[in-house]
């Protein structure tokens, strides 16, 4: 597994993690004046942060250590470990959308998402959910298109 860091500053203080939280964003964002953002840079424009990103060729970005309180759940940053799996394309809203209806990960990045979070749950942060479970009423993320079952298992 091959992981490169970076660092990104949007973020609160220490914490102990203790769940895993599985989100999907688009490798590119296109905003309403069709600007094109990195997710790296979407997420800084939001203010906003992942401890993982896990892009469509495997690598996986750190942006945060997984002490550190990162904005990528609301009413769950604490104690949470947020990994953005990346939508391969560009995407507003709407497409990203549909895009996560369907299948969208890359076998390298399955093998790299389930490994990474192999390795969370030996360093104690056990328990795994989705973003669109813990808060369905606004978000749709990770998506039909996430193999969940297979993660689960693949990782267990």
């Amino acid at each position: 597994m091959e992981i490169v860091n970076r660092r990104i500053r949007f973020g609160g203080g220490r914490q102990v993690p203790v769940m895993q939280i599985i989100h999907a964003m688009g490798e590119w964002i296109k905003d309403d004046d069709g600007k094109i953002y990195s997710a790296e840079e979407w997420l800084a424009k939001l203010r906003l942060s992942a401890h993982f990103l896990v892009t469509p060729s495997g690598v996986i970005i750190q942006l945060r250590d997984i002490e550190e309180i990162a904005y990528h759940a609301k009413n769950y940053n604490v104690g949470t470990v947020g990994t953005e799996y990346l939508v391969s394309g560009v995407y507003n809203y709407g497409t990203f959308l549909e895009a996560i209806k369907r299948p969208y990960l890359t076998s390298e990045q399955f093998d790299a998402g389930a490994e990474l979070s192999i390795m969370l749950t030996e360093q104690g942060v056990m328990d795994i959910d989705r973003h669109d479970f813990l808060d369905p009423s606004r978000k749709k993320d990770p998506g039909l298109g996430f193999p969940w079952e297979e993660h689960l298992k693949a990782v267990a």
